[in-house]
């Protein structure tokens, strides 16, 4: 018995049974209302019930498990989704702080090269006045020269005035 022809022996039985009582219960009218009744009864024996009643519930069994599938599929999405995010936030975080080490080693180096200018060109200064003071043919003039040569040869590599 499926619950389509179920579903047809019921709405017979109603529709005789709406018959017979508007028509004041006349005697054709009962007897059609008895043949729907004892078809309706017959299909409705227990053991139709139960088979229909057992498919009612591996088919409800089955929509929980789609839906739970479902869920689950949303889960794994949303987890993946989250994870994703929080990769992401992770790796801006590490770029920022490996940013703010760049410019602060950036900002050291113009720094210390401020400072190794001025040392150079303190030390040409310094040497420039040995120069000077020191006569033509003394070593000390020699090793004066030889080091404002070594100074401003450093200085002009690096693309700057001596």
């Amino acid at each position: 018995m499926d619950i389509t022809e179920l579903k047809r022996l019921a709405e017979g039985l109603i529709s005789a049974n709406e018959a017979y009582i508007a028509d004041e219960c006349n005697d054709a009218l009962a007897t059609n209302w008895a043949a729907a009744d004892d078809a309706y009864q017959n299909a409705t024996l227990p053991e139709a019930i139960l088979t229909l009643i057992a498919e009612n519930e591996a088919l409800m069994q089955q929509v929980s498990t789609l839906q739970s599938d479902a869920n689950s599929w949303q889960s794994g999405y949303d987890e993946g989704r989250r994870m994703g995010d929080k990769t992401a936030r992770t790796e801006r975080d590490q770029l920022k702080a490996d940013l703010q080490i760049a410019d602060t080693a950036c900002f050291l180096s113009i720094a210390e090269n401020k400072k190794l200018k001025f040392e150079n060109g303190a030390l040409l200064d310094g040497m420039t006045r040995i120069m000077r003071a020191t006569r033509l043919g003394d070593s000390a003039f020699a090793i004066a020269c030889e080091v404002i040569g070594e100074l401003s040869g450093a200085a002009m590599g690096k693309g700057e005035q001596p």
